[in-house]
C-alpha cells in the first residue's frame, strides 16, 4: 500500500502538468505512447503474440493511429482497415510462421488500445476540453478507490470470482454511488476555476455510465491477465503494476464520457 501511495505522489503531479501546463503537443505524445506500452504489454508481458515482427509492427500501429485519426484527418475506420491490412500483410508475408490467433490478438492491440486512450484527447479538443478530460479520470480512478474500500469493509458477494475473485458486488456499488456523489465537489470548483456552470443532473448521468463501464474496463483486463496466467501487465509504477494495470478503467470510461458529451452536446 505504502509503495502505491508514494507512486500515486510522484505520478499524479507530472499527470496535471501534461494536462494542463505542457505545451499542447506533449499530451498526444504522452498518449501515443502509452499507447505503444500498452499494445507491447498485451502483445508481450502475456506472451500471447510470439512473433517479434508482428509485435513491433503492432506497437508501431498503436503508437501511430492517433496522429493519423486525430491530426491528419484519416477516418477511424480507414484506420482500422489499414491496421488490418498491414498486419495480413505481414502474415502473408511470413510464409505461415505468424499464427492466425496472433493476428486478430494485435489486431485487437493495435486498434482497440489507441481508440479507447484517444478518446482523452478527443475531448480535450472539446469546448471546454481542459475541464470535460478530467472527467474519465475522475471517474475510473474515483470509482477504483471507492470501491476497494467499501469491498474491504463491506464486501460479500463475489462478483467476478473467476476473473478477479477480490471484487465484490457490495464494492462495485460502493464505488459508482460514492464516485457520483463525490463528482458533484466538480461543480463548484469548475465554477471557480473555469468560471463555468455545469449542469448537475448530466454530470451525474456521465458519471454513473462512466463509473460502471469503468469497472468492466478493470475486468476485461483481468480477463485477459487470468487467461495469460499473470499478475501484473508490467512494473512501470511500483505498486500499480503497468499501463493497462493502471489504464484499464479509463479504456471504457473515456469512451463513454465521450459518447455520453456528444449525445448531450454539451453539460455546461
Amino acid at each position: 500500500m505504502l509503495k502505491r501511495i508514494l507512486s500515486a505522489a510522484v505520478a499524479l503531479p507530472l499527470f496535471f502538468l501534461v494536462l494542463f501546463w505542457a505545451s499542447e503537443w506533449v499530451l498526444p505524445v504522452v498518449i501515443s505512447i502509452l499507447c505503444a506500452l500498452a499494445c507491447y504489454e498485451m502483445l508481450h508481458a502475456t506472451q500471447l503474440c510470439r512473433s517479434r515482427v508482428l509485435t513491433v509492427v503492432s506497437i508501431l500501429l498503436s503508437a501511430g493511429i492517433l496522429p493519423l485519426t486525430i491530426y491528419a484527418g484519416l477516418d477511424s475506420a480507414l484506420g482500422i482497415l489499414l491496421c488490418g491490412m498491414v498486419l495480413f500483410l505481414c502474415a502473408v508475408i511470413s510464409g505461415g510462421k505468424i499464427d492466425f490467433h496472433e493476428i486478430f490478438l494485435a489486431f485487437l492491440a493495435s486498434t482497440f488500445l489507441p481508440l479507447a486512450l484517444g478518446a482523452v484527447l478527443r475531448i480535450r479538443r472539446m469546448d471546454y476540453g481542459m475541464l470535460l478530460v478530467l472527467l474519465p479520470f475522475i471517474a475510473a480512478w474515483l470509482t477504483d478507490t471507492f470501491a476497494y474500500f467499501t469491498g474491504m469493509l463491506f464486501g460479500r458477494h463475489p462478483v467476478a470470482p473467476v476473473i478477479s475473485p477480490k471484487k465484490t458486488l457490495e464494492g462495485c456499488i460502493g464505488g459508482t454511488v460514492l464516485c457520483v456523489a463525490v463528482s458533484m465537489l466538480l461543480i463548484p470548483i469548475a465554477h471557480t476555476v473555469w468560471d463555468v456552470s455545469l449542469s448537475a443532473p448530466r454530470l451525474a448521468i456521465i458519471m454513473l455510465f462512466a463509473s460502471i463501464l469503468s469497472q468492466f474496463g478493470d475486468l476485461s483486463m483481468s480477463y485477459i491477465k487470468r487467461g495469460a496466467g499473470i499478475k501484473d501487465y508490467g512494473k512501470l509504477m511500483p505498486g500499480h503494476g503497468g499501463v493497462l494495470d493502471r489504464f484499464d478503467s479509463v479504456l471504457f470510461a473515456a469512451p463513454t464520457v465521450e459518447i455520453l458529451l456528444a449525445f448531450f452536446a454539451s453539460i455546461v
